[in-house]
């Protein structure tokens, strides 16, 4: 095998990078990971065509590997909502270890039966393959739109759990082998400590962390910092005999949760740790998130194509690969039967979740690292376990591509689709072959006048979508405080958006089950989306302060001042003002340098929106990711339906882009919002209302 020039190494890397891109954007096409595409590319490039030597790959597949599982982890920690990882996390545990268990026999029966040898080296195989891998489920179950925020976190949990398991378990029974007068006692509190160690010191860590990442405010080394503080971290949980995987996850989870950690401590706590973790103050920088995600996307892709370079088909004979599949179908066939069985106590779990809980069972980084260690430490018939562990890779990542790529195929076929524009819903006793229509609206300008706040000219186009059943979605940037009059007014009764998307509300007893993630409050099931009001007005501070120009918002007025500014009545202006996660907000003086400040709100983990009269500052949100929850809602419990948005304004663009059949009512001054371009878009003549309602007629039309 000839030694590669410089140049041909370089050029390798960036196809490598280049197929990596391509594989995503087939993934997001198809729904085909592009896991299968890079371990096939390393296939072809090590054993296909040995343009590389698998052997010298080897020696760096655990830095390597090691190093993908950390940004991996520490990028999934970042997004996991830690009320939902505290909820969830004693089932995880109780589904990760029952699988890791039953997989774990089953294999060492397995491999005893046909190969031999002691009971103890078959466990050793067993607990190698018991595991799933987060460098693979974390990055799926986070695209897949069909599933539960509750099931993403169990399984997103069960991969990192296993990780610890795989790695101690495997310790554990080597040293048994190396020293036999210690117990298989002794695994059980090496699990529980290596785990607590590891919650404890990332706790500890990202507090730190996260009061210096307030100093640095953005700065442009903020991500090399954090980057070397996990290898930092990982060393240190592993030295104090922590497991430095958990570690980094819960690393992520703190730093990615710190304002609402900070909200619920004990104000003394809150003293000790330092005035920058203030709610108000604190921030996670969205550049350390998005950079994250380049650096994972990168290491991932890397880390499969390894996978491929050290896949040594030439060593299988017919025993060893018989023996390899027969240990895939053990640990197929355990996860199956476990998930079955758990299904009893997780209600939420219909025969799809089932079904996609059962394909996340790819094995990866802990399996192929753990496999290699047995031989290098002189532990006799063990040399085809790396054979075996490649092998039961490779077929749980196939079994993984071909059941998502079936279940994608499936779901339309039976009008259960994941939602998206046009997602499937319609209740049970309105089924029929024609989609049920949904319409979403925005209220000041669209349902309401942009001068009366009125809505009479659409009220007979309102009494024909009740008459016909047609849900009635109000999707605003006004507050709850706001809609609930004008629902009851209304007589709607229907799941509501409020505040750009930052909160979805839905009337207990309209779905059949509380929605996941939902918390109760009042007579509706709420999903949180925004971040606090708190955060939001010392944000507008800070961002005044860089651009250096005066923002005004509402919490800055007085209620005269928001009756002058906007034209609403005292009891509403009142109304307006009781914010939950939106600040609206003016630009005072000659100077308006709007995309200033947009760029310094998002260097803040920020966004801002353009409305009617008022810029509005808001938590990384829109409208559009809340009508995506709902739709996905009734997409859960219903048959099939047409999502349908009207608006009039730039506010509007996410809710446009999010239904199947976007409409854009004319404005006061004449003429359509202009920057608005959209695929499939009607601009209606009519004004406000005017429009709304002959909008609604061309929809109740077209579905008749």
């Amino acid at each position: 095998m000839a030694e590669l020039s410089v140049q041909a190494v370089l050029g390798l890397i960036g196809m490598i990078i280049l197929v990596g891109l391509a594989g995503e954007w087939v993934f997001k096409k198809t729904g085909v990971p592009s896991v299968l595409i890079l371990i096939g590319l390393g296939i072809v490039l090590g054993p296909g065509f040995k343009l590389i030597d698998p052997h010298a790959i080897t020696t760096t597949a655990p830095y390597f590997g090691t190093l993908a599982l950390l940004i991996i982890l520490f990028d999934g920690g970042l997004n996991l909502k830690i009320a939902k990882v505290l909820r969830e996390t004693p089932f995880a545990l109780l589904f990760t270890t029952i699988v890791f268990t039953a997989t774990a026999v089953t294999s060492a029966l397995i491999y005893r039966t046909l190969f031999g040898g002691s009971w103890t080296v078959a466990f050793l195989l067993g607990v190698i393959l018991g595991g799933t891998t987060g460098a693979i489920v974390i990055p799926v179950v986070t695209q897949l739109k069909g599933l539960s925020e509750d099931t993403k976190v169990i399984l997103s949990l069960e991969s990192a759990f296993t990780d610890v398991f795989v790695v101690v378990a495997a310790l554990a029974s080597i040293g048994i082998l190396k020293n036999p007068s210690a117990g298989i006692s002794n695994m059980l509190p090496m699990v529980f400590h290596s785990f607590l160690d590891a919650v404890l010191l990332a706790g500890l860590a990202g507090i730190l962390w996260a009061r210096f990442m307030g100093m640095l405010q953005g700065q442009p080394l903020s991500y090399m910092l954090t980057l070397a503080a996990i290898l930092v971290l990982y060393n240190i949980a592993e030295i104090v005999g922590g497991n430095g995987a958990i570690a980094i996850l819960f690393f992520g989870l703190v730093l990615g949760n710190m304002e609402e950690i900070v909200a619920k401590a004990h104000r003394h706590v809150k003293r000790v740790i330092g005035v920058n973790l203030e709610v108000a103050s604190y921030a996670i920088d969205v550049f350390l998130k998005r950079l994250n995600e380049e650096i994972s996307f990168l290491v991932r892709t890397f880390f499969y194509v390894l996978l491929g370079l050290i896949f040594d088909l030439s060593a299988l004979s017919p025993l060893v690969a018989a023996g390899g599949i027969l240990l895939f179908a053990a640990a197929l066939g355990s996860r199956w039967g476990v998930t079955r069985l758990l299904a009893f106590l997780k209600p939420s779990w219909n025969a799809q979740e089932r079904r996609v809980i059962v394909a996340m069972i790819p094995r990866g980084l802990a399996a192929a690292v753990m496999a290699f260690v047995p031989a290098s430490r002189g532990i006799e018939g063990t040399d085809f376990f790396p054979l075996f562990a490649l092998m039961v890779i490779g077929l749980s990542v196939l079994y993984m591509t071909a059941a998502l790529y079936c279940e994608r195929r499936r779901v339309p076929e039976r009008g259960q689709a994941v939602g998206g524009a046009e997602a499937a819903s319609a209740p049970p006793d309105h089924l029929s072959s024609s989609p049920k229509l949904v319409v979403f609206t925005d209220l000041d300008g669209t349902l309401l006048d942009a001068e009366t706040y009125r809505y009479d000219p659409a009220r007979p186009a309102l009494d024909r979508l009740r008459e016909s059943a047609v849900p009635l979605i109000i999707c605003t940037s006004k507050t709850r405080e706001e809609v609930e009059p004008l629902r009851k007014e209304l007589d709607n009764r229907d799941p509501f958006i409020v505040e750009n998307g930052g909160a979805l509300y839905v009337p207990q007893g309209y779905f059949k089950a509380p929605p996941p993630g939902a918390i109760e409050r009042g007579d509706c099931h709420v999903i949180e989306f925004g971040v606090p009001y708190s955060r939001l007005r010392e944000a507008l501070r800070r961002i005044e302060e860089r651009v250096g120009v005066s923002l005004v918002g509402f919490g800055d007025m007085t209620i005269e001042e928001i009756v002058k500014a906007t034209g609403l009545a005292q009891s509403d202006a009142e109304r307006a003002r009781q914010r939950e996660y939106d600040e609206p907000f003016l630009v005072k003086g000659e100077r308006s340098p709007l995309e200033q400040i947009r760029e310094v709100a998002a260097q803040i983990g920020l966004t801002v929106v353009s409305g009617g009269q008022f810029y509005h500052l808001v938590g990384g949100t829109d409208k559009g990711r809340a009508c995506r929850a709902l739709i996905d809602l009734f997409h859960k419990e219903w048959g099939k339906v047409v999502a349908a948005g009207i608006g009039d304004s730039l506010n509007d663009l996410p809710m446009l882009e999010a239904v199947a059949r976007p409409f854009l009512v004319a404005r006061p001054e004449g003429g359509h919002q202009d920057g608005i371009v959209l695929e499939g878009l009607t601009r209606l003549q009519g004004i406000g209302p005017v429009g709304l309602a002959e909008g609604v007629r061309r929809l109740l039309a077209e579905n008749s």
